[in-house]
């Protein structure tokens, strides 16, 4: 589990009322598995962003995204490679 961290350095923000954007990356690493759902088990992933406000609850927001990573199918074990031609 990762966790980042924005702040406005320190300092009190006071946000107008309307919508926001706070544009951002986030580089995750080159061996986490592919996005997966199946009969017996997962993988997802979300991020979820944090506005804390004195004296009230946090504004919490989530969103799912699909990571796909690169597999070299060359470079499975032989125990897990099919023979159809036998």
């Amino acid at each position: 589990m990762m966790f980042v961290t924005l702040s406005a350095g320190g300092e009190s923000l006071q946000l107008s009322a309307g919508s926001h954007r706070y544009p951002f990356t986030f580089n995750l690493p080159s061996n986490v598995p592919s996005s997966f759902e199946g009969e017996v088990g997962y993988v997802r992933y979300t991020a979820e962003a944090v506005m804390e406000r004195p004296w009230k609850f946090n504004h919490v927001t989530r969103s799912a995204f699909t990571v796909i990573s690169i597999v070299d199918l060359n470079m499975e074990p032989a125990e897990y490679k099919v023979n159809f031609f036998s």
